[in-house]
């Protein structure tokens, strides 16, 4: 009976490491799947950010013309009333 238990004892040691290292390799593959699937929607969205601080910058462009040419009509409007001021 003794000369039992250590066989045993090393082949439920064994199937055991064995059994874990196929646990870890399946818990592996899921886990670089879904990496990779985040990686993907990281690397979308990096793009869908980049065309919107494109739109952005135009608009921020676009503020700033118009914003000069309301100072300029500003400025002629009162240029234009002190003329009249002054007739």
């Amino acid at each position: 009976m003794k000369k039992l238990i250590f066989p045993i004892l090393t082949l439920v040691l064994i199937c055991f490491v064995v059994f874990e290292k196929c646990s870890d390799t399946v818990s592996d593959k899921a886990f670089n799947a879904q990496m990779d699937s985040l990686n993907h929607a990281n690397d979308s969205l990096k793009v869908a950010i980049a065309k919107d601080d494109s739109v952005i910058n135009d608009l921020n462009i676009l503020d700033a013309e118009l914003n000069d040419q309301v100072l300029h009509q500003l400025l002629l409007n009162t240029l234009n009333q002190r003329k009249i001021l002054l007739i």
